[in-house]
């Protein structure tokens, strides 16, 4: 028994999708695709995975919405085509996801993958790509760290934690006392 060959899900959503031809009143044509389930299904999920990666790249306003103005600069990929993305009502361009993969700190495959334009494989990936990931913070760092004995990444994590306040609440510059 022979496998289907596996066609990448772009071609796929072509093929599966239903084409309407419309004309209005005035004589004018127009087409329209009506996407499948799976069509949705991929959209959807790239979606998540796109607003995933702005996060994790702190694409965030300080009221947590993505910041996609920021992100549009960033890649010189205009800022409507993006939020079209978010809302799951576009496909992207391997263009414009070249473009977009630097300013998320993503490597420009994964983005390919997740958005259904090419498979794993063609790629050279085992799967999936993986969810994008938040760099382990400097505390994270501290801790991991096998060498610190623990009085000594308390010391360090309190020092932090002190300079982080420092920087919220600036004070007066302190002088150095003269010897």
């Amino acid at each position: 028994m022979s496998q289907k060959p596996q066609v990448p899900a772009r071609l796929t959503c072509v093929l599966m999708s239903e084409v309407h031809f419309h004309a209005d009143m005035h004589g004018r044509y127009s087409v329209r695709v009506a996407l499948t389930d799976e069509d949705r299904r991929r959209r959807h999920q790239f979606a998540a995975y796109f607003k995933e990666a702005m996060r994790v790249a702190n694409y965030v306003r300080s009221n947590g919405d993505l910041d996609v103005p920021t992100l549009a600069r960033m890649s010189s990929v205009h800022d409507s085509l993006l939020r079209r993305w978010i809302q799951e009502d576009g496909d992207p361009s391997l263009e414009n996801l070249r473009k977009v993969a630097p300013a998320l700190g993503l490597p420009p495959r994964d983005l390919f993958v997740a958005s259904g334009l090419v498979l794993p494989g063609e790629v050279g990936l085992d799967g999936e790509p993986e969810p994008p990931q938040a760099p382990p913070t400097p505390e994270e760092r501290i801790l991991a760290d096998n060498i610190l004995s623990d009085a000594d990444k308390e010391a360090l994590i309190h020092t932090l934690q002190a300079l982080r306040e420092r920087r919220k609440n600036p004070e007066e510059p302190r002088r150095r006392k003269q010897a």
